[in-house]
C-alpha cells in the first residue's frame, strides 16, 4: 500500500510504500495506522531528502528506520519507538509480515517556477493519501513563474501515470529492443 504526504506551505511531499502479504490486511485499521504512523514520521525530518537509488535501498531503508524515532509511538504502552519498533509492532498486531519497500521525499520551490504533485489510486477512504497505486511528477517552467496551471498540468499528469504504468521512467532506460 502506498501513503503520500504533500505539504504546499512547506513544499515538502513524501511517498512510502509499505508491503504486507495480502490485500485483506492491507485494508486493515492496524496495517493502515502502522502505514500512516511511518508516513507521518519521516515527512516530519524536515532535512531528509530520498530520491532516485536511495528510495528502494533496503539497506539504507533499514539504517533510516533503526535510527528515527517516531513522532508518536504505535504501541501505546511505550513513551518513545523508532520505525523498526513500530514495524515490529505492526506486524504483532497485524499477524502478518510486514515490510518498508520504498520512500521518496523531497521539496520543491514554488518561487523558481516548480510544482510536484502526487496521485493515489484506489484510496482506502477519499482524501486518505493512502491507496494501491501512487504516482509523483515534478515539474517546471522555463521562465520559473509560479502558476496554477503547472499545479493542475501536474497533477493531470500524475493521474494518467498511474493509470498508465509505465514500464520505464528515463529515456536512457529503455532497451534498444524496445525503442
Amino acid at each position: 500500500m502506498i501513503g503520500v504526504l504533500r505539504n504546499a506551505e512547506t513544499s515538502r511531499i513524501t511517498m512510502v510504500q509499505l508491503a504486507c502479504e495480502t490485500d485483506f490486511v492491507a485494508k486493515t485499521e492496524k496495517f493502515q495506522e502502522g502505514l500512516k504512523g511511518v508516513l507521518q514520521t519521516l515527512h516530519a525530518q524536515e532535512d531528509l531528502v530520498i530520491t532516485g537509488e536511495r528510495c528502494a535501498d533496503q539497506d539504507y531503508l533499514t539504517k533510516l528506520c533503526e535510527e528515527t524515532a517516531m513522532v508518536r509511538p504505535l504501541d501505546r504502552d511505550v513513551s518513545s519507538q523508532n520505525i523498526t519498533e513500530g514495524l515490529k509492532f505492526t506486524i504483532r498486531k497485524t499477524q502478518e509480515n510486514v515490510q518498508l519497500v520504498k520512500v521518496f521525499q523531497r521539496g520543491w520551490n514554488p518561487d523558481e517556477g516548480e510544482a510536484l504533485q502526487a496521485y493515489i489510486h484506489g484510496q482506502t477512504a477519499k482524501g486518505s493519501g493512502l491507496g494501491k497505486l501512487g504516482s509523483l511528477i515534478h515539474l517546471s517552467r522555463a521562465d520559473k513563474k509560479q502558476t496554477d496551471e503547472l499545479d493542475g498540468m501536474a497533477t493531470q499528469l500524475a493521474m494518467h501515470i498511474a493509470a498508465m504504468k509505465p514500464a520505464y521512467l528515463k529515456e536512457e532506460d529503455i532497451p534498444e529492443q524496445v525503442k
